[in-house]
């Protein structure tokens, strides 16, 4: 199978790995001093606008991939919808109208720059193949009574609102 010319799979994975980063933030520590530069000017409690962060060497960074990725303040970057899982967004165009951070559709899941995953494509193939022969096969649902929400912790854990970590699902073989 050519598991990249199937565009519902394919909207699928990107909008699950937009929505839904297995690591929800990355930490770095800076090799040089250098200066972020922000999209928009934002206040500081002090009063002060800034339109950058500088950056000391050796300080700690923390890059908030779950929050870039979904956040309702970037519309501009993801559209008004940026808080609703909507895999159509990526049938027509790349959703995305700002830079690209990282491999693989404009999103970081997988880091980005010279520190990204070296694993990302074969973790995308795996994604793709999985998928398609579990949804030819499978039927899946969710349990009604106890639904679920995702919670990060380190990574990304489902958990149930009666505390139950993981994911209950309803497994139905489709006949043949």
């Amino acid at each position: 199978m050519e598991y990249d010319s199937m565009p519902l799979l394919n909207a699928f994975i990107k909008e699950t790995l937009r929505f839904y980063p297995a690591a929800p933030y990355l930490e770095r520590v800076a090799g040089e001093d250098l200066v972020i530069p922000l999209e928009s000017e934002i206040t500081m409690t002090s009063g002060e606008r800034i339109s950058h962060l500088p950056v000391k060497k050796g300080q700690f960074i923390a890059v908030a991939i779950a929050a870039y990725q979904r956040r309702v303040r970037l519309e501009a970057l993801w559209g008004a919808d940026a808080d609703q899982f909507k895999p159509s967004r990526w049938l027509e165009d790349d959703p995305c109208k700002g830079k690209a951070l990282g491999p693989y559709a404009h999103l970081a899941s997988f880091s980005g720059g010279y520190r990204v995953c070296a694993g990302w494509r074969f973790a995308l193939s795996e994604m793709q193949i999985i998928l398609a022969e579990l949804v030819l096969n499978f039927s899946f649902a969710l349990s009604k009574n106890d639904p679920v929400r995702p919670l990060y912790a380190g990574i990304l854990v489902p958990i149930t609102e009666k505390g139950v970590k993981g994911l209950p699902l309803f497994i139905e073989r489709i006949s043949e």
